[in-house]
């Protein structure tokens, strides 16, 4: 829907006193590596937002917030590479994650 709406004149081109779509916003809906790497980022950072979802509430100790923590690290950790994913990123990402975690622990 967005690709649709994105390639219509009115969107390229200002109409009507109207500012046309920003062309960056343009490029970034229209290319397809963008919503794959968006698709990675969200499967990385999954286990860290279901582990804030788990803690959202007030009887959560510290040690439930590490228990949580070791989890969503682990699962980080182990995510499977995809044929189509930025394996550079991945590989990053679970580097950055590792550290952050022995800092915290």
């Amino acid at each position: 829907m967005l690709t649709e709406l994105c390639l219509r004149d009115d969107a390229q081109t200002s109409v009507g006193g109207l500012s046309p779509v920003n062309k960056d916003g343009v490029a970034a809906v229209l290319d397809v590596n963008h919503w794959k790497r968006n698709a990675q980022l969200i499967e990385l950072c999954k286990p860290l937002v279901d582990a804030i979802g788990n803690l959202e509430n007030c009887d959560a100790t510290l040690a439930d917030c590490m228990i949580e923590l070791i989890e969503a690290e682990r699962k980080i950790a182990t995510t499977q590479f995809k044929p189509d994913n930025d394996l550079a990123f991945t590989q990053h990402a679970q580097q950055r994650v590792r550290v952050r975690f022995h800092e915290m622990n």
